[in-house]
């Protein structure tokens, strides 16, 4: 904070010009091809925006951040670690035909090297281990208004049935179902004089709210979530987790939920956080991950039904740019069918064949210059320049 003689400014926003130093910076990290697309990108996501308030200005400098950035990371590209464990291993993981899927570049550097986190990446990882989509979950529950729990309900019809008339009434009055359930009352009651209609009438509209949670539960994506289902494992703890094997042991994975149905079907769920961006359909990496869960590690014996993907989308407050907030959640289930069930295991195929060869062909048709600027793999990739056609492991630049 600094004070200055002006009261008030909106917030300002400047932006760096490109330079043949940004250029020079951006070609160390393995751009040469596409460096000016590369800076106009890199100048948008990393601004300088400062506003004052009550004399108090308050500023963000994203330069100074956006040359940290790629010092940095031009740093550690020239000190490269291997990652010499990886090779170990006798299975593949959920994660793993997800980073395949995602970008096969990706995975085969990632089975080389260690991958230095993004601070998107631990940003991600923190609220993971705050386990913010049962809050999220908790909130969106309370504001459901229109549900009611039927248990609850009846548990106070009863009490009111043997307790005398006036503990219903007052139960009536004082429900945070009140307006609900006499709106119903309203619509089944036919002589106004009766003074205890409600009590008289209330399995009658008992019934008739359990048939219109009905109607709403197959409207609401989210009720497989919300309502007769809880969470009975969590992936995402401060101490380690073993993960879950296969039975032939060719394959593991830790997802972040795993609910169980009052039907005691098992689903899993996977949270997911993107940056100032609305997800309208999930990543195909993604897909495979909840896909590799549901079809590859069993809970208790017990394979999961199917799988949701929940995202949460996260800005800089409106008043507040230091901080963040979520919005536009999106939620997805993945079902279990034929169609879903050969797409994972031909991943699983391709990855297996890709670590047997140690060589295939790189698809540089899906190349995507800002999906490359999202990878945590990029500091080591070049594969972004699209002038290679075959793709190695372990990966060599």
């Amino acid at each position: 904070m600094i004070k200055t003689n002006q009261d008030y400014l909106p917030k300002q926003t400047e932006y760096l010009r490109i330079s043949n130093s940004m250029l020079q910076a951006i070609e160390k990290l393995g751009f040469k091809t596409n460096k000016n697309e590369v800076a106009r990108i890199l100048i948008n996501r990393y601004p300088k925006i400062w506003w004052i308030y009550r004399s108090e200005t308050t500023e963000i400098n994203g330069h100074d951040k956006l040359w940290d950035k790629l010092h940095q990371e031009i740093n550690v590209r020239s000190n490269p670690r291997i990652y010499k464990e990886q090779y170990e291993k006798s299975y593949l993981s959920a994660s793993e035909l997800a980073d395949y899927t995602f970008c096969p570049a990706s995975y085969s550097i990632k089975k080389t090297f260690e991958v230095p986190e993004t601070l998107e990446m631990e940003i991600g990882e923190q609220l993971h281990e705050k386990r913010h989509m049962e809050g999220f979950l908790k909130n969106l529950k309370n504001k459901k208004h229109r549900w009611i729990d039927i248990d609850y309900v009846l548990n106070e019809y009863y009490e009111g049935r043997s307790n005398g008339l006036r503990k219903w009434q007052y139960f009536l009055k004082n429900t945070p179902y009140k307006n609900y359930l006499l709106k119903l009352f309203k619509s089944v009651i036919i002589d106004k004089s009766v003074a205890d209609a409600p009590y008289i009438l209330f399995p009658q509209v008992l019934i008739e709210t359990i048939y219109h949670q009905q109607k709403l539960q197959k409207k609401d994506l989210y009720a497989p979530l919300l309502y007769n289902s809880k969470i009975i494992f969590r992936g995402h703890t401060k101490s380690k987790i073993d993960p879950f094997m296969s039975k032939n042991g060719l394959f593991c994975g830790i997802p972040d939920y795993i609910f169980k149905t009052n039907n005691n079907d098992n689903f899993v769920v996977e949270e997911k956080h993107t940056w100032q961006e609305v997800v309208s359909k999930p990543w195909d990496s993604h897909i495979i991950q909840v896909l590799s869960y549901m079809y590859g590690i069993p809970f208790n014996n017990k394979k999961m039904k199917n799988g949701y993907i929940i995202y949460f989308s996260w800005y800089p407050k409106k008043n507040n740019y230091c901080n963040l907030e979520t919005r536009n959640p999106r939620l997805f289930k993945i079902e279990r069918n034929k169609q879903n069930l050969e797409k994972v295991n031909r991943v699983y195929n391709n990855v297996k064949n890709f670590n047997n060869s140690k060589k295939i062909k790189f698809n540089i048709k899906d190349l995507n210059i800002k999906k490359c600027l999202n990878c945590s793999a990029r500091i080591y990739c070049d594969h972004m320049n699209g002038d290679k056609k075959y793709l190695e492991l372990p990966y060599n630049f």
